[in-house]
Formats: structure tokens, sequence, C-alpha cells
């Protein structure tokens, strides 16, 4: 049995409100990954221990209300 994969190419054609959005949510989703990658080294280098994605993730509601 062989398996066929379809790819589908769209272009984007948004609004200027839209691409502000589009670059807010991109800044914001680099923001959280770098957070979380200095926590992760932070806890290496200090504890010596790894993080898990949950321990990770049950920071970040302490990271909005600053």
């Amino acid at each position: 049995m062989e398996i066929l994969q379809k790819v589908f190419t769209y272009k984007l054609d948004p609004s200027r409100s839209t691409q502000q959005l589009f670059i807010q949510c991109a800044g914001s989703t680099r923001y959280i990954y770098n957070y979380g990658l200095a926590l992760l080294k932070h806890a290496l280098e200090t504890e010596k221990k790894l993080l898990s994605y949950k321990d990770i993730a049950n920071k970040l509601p302490g990271l909005k209300k600053q």
C-alpha cells in the first residue's frame, strides 16, 4: 500500500492590522520560548535536574501577572 501525500500552498494577503497581529503573536511566542529555555538552563546549572514540560508550563501564569 502506497501512501500519497498532498501539499497545498496558500498565499496570505493580510490587512495591516492582521499583519500586526501576526507579528505580535510571533513575538510573544518567541518570548515564551526563550523564557522556558532560560528556566531550563538555570535548573540544569543550579539544581542539575531537567525540568519537565509541566514544570515550565506551571510557571507561565506567574509570568502573565508580571
